[in-house]
């Protein structure tokens, strides 16, 4: 070309004025119509949704033109790998639609566990069930401790876990934790302990000891106190009836001396040294041995002496002169004896002439055989000689 003309048309050219941007957009064709062609920024002129003041809307499209999809209208979604409905929170995917295996929550406090999600029942497994940060909260057991190993808990002494502790129970029913000898089903002794914890020490197991002021292991009954063991001073027994006399209680001898010495409401009463009398039914100060009785002082109707040999007749006794009557006058067990007040002397009648040797003489209630009462005889070997004799 001709440098003259070539200067005459870029002359030209730069008279002429360059169209601005709006007026090209609507010089070009908007095929669409919604507004905008491609020169005006149309990504798609054939589609009236797409423009670049069209809202922008989850539809895997560039609705406004901004070359980003989607950009701000996603959705987050949440891997749920355990199925329970609630995602994790560290595995997001944006999306318009719900992915497979993803949900719209982040509130799975573990995705690899069905039985962990937010409002799943809290159960004791040593497991956060509902993810609310806290294991086993509201449903651990409270169990107490069983230190003397006896069945029963201690309420003060608890500790809280599914299963049961060593040296727990689930009961806290022991009153005294530090001894086996007390729990609820224990029987009272009498050891200072609440043995069966119904509140009370040694219930129904004290024993009543009495006063003894003279330590002869019999108190009395007007002081007394309730003690597991025997209080010093004090006795087992209540039926002293003088506790200031040593010498005076139930098991004391009973002697001659006016004084009830054991206690059995009766003094002198078979007395150690009582005496034994015997009846005396004929008053002549001898009794009869088969009849007694025994007693501090002479009863009536008794003697001391037991000879009498017939308690029926006064005049028998050991008193009693011996008389030729066929009985046994003084109770020696021989009648008619020759002591008798009124024997007889016999004279020995050797020549049967029925006169008697005075020299020769025998004491008899009785005649005895060749004795007469006659002492005449001067020769009793003759029976030719006697007084009157030829």
């Amino acid at each position: 070309m001709r440098p003259f003309l070539l200067l005459l048309l870029t002359a030209c050219n730069d008279a002429i004025e360059k169209p601005t941007p709006e007026d090209t957009a609507v010089a070009m064709p908007d095929r669409d119509e919604d507004g905008y062609s491609i020169q005006a920024g149309d990504c798609d002129d054939s589609d009236e949704n797409i423009g670049p003041e069209i809202l922008e809307v989850c539809d895997g499209i560039d609705n406004n033109c901004d070359g980003k999809v989607d950009e701000g209208v996603t959705l987050s979604f949440y891997h749920d790998g355990d199925g329970d409905l609630y995602g994790d929170p560290n595995w997001v995917k944006e999306a318009c639609t719900q992915p497979e295996e993803f949900v719209e929550n982040a509130n799975d406090c573990d995705d690899d566990a069905p039985d962990r999600f937010p409002e799943n029942p809290e159960i004791c497994d040593q497991v956060d069930n509902d993810c609310n940060g806290l294991i086993d909260d509201g449903v651990e057991l409270l169990w107490y401790e069983d230190a003397d190993m006896d069945g029963y808990g201690d309420r003060y002494s608890t500790a809280q876990s599914c299963s049961v502790p060593a040296g727990y129970v689930a009961n806290a029913d022991d009153c005294d934790d530090t001894t086996a000898l007390a729990s609820p089903d224990g029987v009272e002794r009498c050891d200072e302990l609440d043995n069966d914890c119904n509140g009370l020490v040694d219930d129904g197991v004290l024993s009543t000891y009495y006063a003894d002021f003279d330590l002869d292991g019999y108190g009395t009954a007007a002081l007394s106190q309730l003690a597991c063991v025997q209080p010093p001073g004090y006795a087992s027994s209540s039926t002293d009836c003088d506790d200031a006399d040593e010498t005076i209680h139930p098991d004391a001898v009973e002697i001659c001396d006016g004084l009830d010495n054991d206690c059995d409401g009766t003094a002198d009463e078979q007395a150690v040294d009582a005496t034994t009398w015997y009846y005396d039914a004929d008053a002549d100060g001898h009794g009869d041995a088969a009849l007694t009785t025994t007693s501090c002082t002479q009863p009536g109707a008794y003697a001391a002496d037991d000879t009498d040999c017939d308690d029926g007749n006064a005049a028998i006794s050991p008193d009693a002169a011996e008389s030729c009557n066929e009985l046994d006058d003084d109770c020696d067990g021989t009648t008619d004896e020759p002591d008798a007040i009124d024997a007889t002397t016999w004279y020995a009648d050797g020549d049967a002439d029925g006169y008697g040797d005075v020299r020769v003489t025998t004491i008899s209630c009785t005649q005895p055989s060749a004795f007469v009462a006659d002492a005449t005889d001067c020769n009793d070997g003759a029976a030719a000689a006697w007084p009157g004799a030829l």
